[in-house]
């Protein structure tokens, strides 16, 4: 069975390179499983495009594992063996029905394809670059996934946003942040490589959700014991982009605004 028709920007690697094609493609719901769905670019969301352009039902087609936000940026989506649940501002995790919308995704058919031992790490940056020496080739994409106790776990939620939005940077700044410790759960993350800046977030970008589904959120920081990663290779990467009503990527983000939305710093 056929699906919509989508305007998409077909990403493919060579010897660490991107190349783009803009076309329109029909998915079908039988759709390669090693496909990273996106839905708008990282300097979209940057520059204050908070307006869902999918459902969650849409992204359902495209994948049971991933991380997003919703509409309005109200909150923070991890989606986990295929369901997708919403960290709210004030802690609450909701799973979400399909009539919910996302102004940014990053979904795939978590179907791993290597463990990798991780060892210990005492902070994000730690594991970021442990994580980085033990992948097979740092500039393809992949889907991370990490269960087990985390003695750290530092989250954040930011609140549902009115019009006109601001910038993205700015909107962080009423984020919620929990300091969560000795909980367990499950990382969601997608790795992106160096090339994809402006379209993902390069290196690691993490969410987290407990087992009893209790907490969780955009990953800011956080610690690991012996741990192991569970690493899918997605080689194929598939962006929508957005219609007029979500701003252009015209005046993108700074290095320096990247890394206050993502590490809080």
């Amino acid at each position: 069975m056929l699906g919509r028709i989508y305007l998409i920007l077909a990403l493919v690697f060579a010897g660490g390179i991107i190349t783009g094609l803009l076309l329109s493609w029909e998915v079908d719901d039988d759709q390669d499983r090693e496909t990273l769905f996106q839905i708008s670019t990282m300097d979209v969301l940057l520059n204050g495009g908070f307006d869902g352009i999918a459902s969650v039902s849409e992204l359902e087609r495209h994948g049971d594992f991933g991380i997003g936000t919703f509409h309005a940026l109200n909150g923070e989506m991890i989606a986990i063996d295929g369901d997708y649940y919403q960290v709210r501002k004030d802690g609450e995790v909701v799973l979400v029905n399909g009539t919910v919308s996302s102004p940014f995704a990053m979904v795939t058919f978590f179907e791993p394809d290597i463990s990798l031992p991780i060892g210990s790490s005492e902070n994000i940056t730690v594991f970021s670059e442990m994580l980085e020496k033990q992948l097979p080739d740092p500039g393809a994409f992949y889907a991370v996934r990490i269960t087990g106790i985390f003695p750290y776990m530092k989250t954040r939620s930011v609140p549902s946003q009115e019009k006109p939005y601001p910038r993205l940077s700015e909107a962080v700044n009423q984020q919620a942040v929990f300091n969560l410790n000795g909980t367990k759960g499950t990382i969601a993350g997608i790795w992106s490589p160096d090339s994809s800046k402006g379209m993902s977030v390069p290196g690691i970008h993490l969410h987290y959700i407990t087992t009893d589904m209790s907490a969780g959120g955009h990953i800011l920081d956080f610690s690991v014991y012996n741990g192991t990663a569970e690493i899918d290779l997605t080689p194929t990467y598939l962006v929508v982009l957005p219609g007029e009503s979500n701003p252009s990527s015209m005046g993108t983000g700074t290095a320096a605004e990247l890394s206050l939305v993502e590490k809080g710093r």
